[in-house]
């Protein structure tokens, strides 16, 4: 009977959290959708002109959201997101992000920032690879872009 009361109380326990998770999810759907929130970007390389999926929550036309750029200059580049649904969103790659990894935001209105992640920008006219290893990891024969969009050389002697 002990054994019993522990295992009830145990249950009631457990299933405190999950009230509350409904109750707030009964409130989101009937007072309107919580702040949008990103969970997945797709590619995560591209040139401009391509198209970059975002995935999330509560994307919505009404937040006017945003994927601000941060570039190597320090300004930033704003580029509106297409809402294709309530879960998903894109916008196409704009020129002048330059060559590297780039920190873009999405914000929601004016500068509600709703999520962040790095995307390697890309240009149609480079035909070298940009790397985000090391130049001590990077065979001597071998040029590439680094992360801030600088071509370098490779410092690590690969003979065999």
């Amino acid at each position: 009977m002990g054994l019993t009361r522990y295992i009830i109380i145990f249950l009631t326990a457990s299933l405190l959290p999950s009230c509350g998770f409904r109750t707030e999810i009964v409130a989101e759907l009937a007072g309107g959708p919580g702040p949008a929130v990103v969970s997945k970007v797709m590619p995560l390389a591209a040139m401009p002109g391509d198209i970059v999926k975002i995935s999330g929550q509560n994307f919505l036309a009404s937040k006017n959201l945003k994927a601000r750029f941060f570039l190597t200059d320090g300004s930033t580049q704003d580029v509106p997101l297409s809402i294709t649904d309530r879960n998903s969103a894109f916008f196409v790659m704009p020129e002048g992000a330059g060559l590297g990894m780039r920190s873009v935001s999405v914000i929601e209105r004016k500068s509600t920032v709703v999520g962040s992640f790095n995307l390697i920008a890309n240009q149609k006219n480079n035909k070298l690879p940009i790397l985000i290893d090391e130049q001590s990891e990077i065979c001597n024969t071998k040029e590439y872009i680094d992360i801030n969009g600088d071509r370098k050389t490779g410092i690590k002697d690969c003979k065999c």
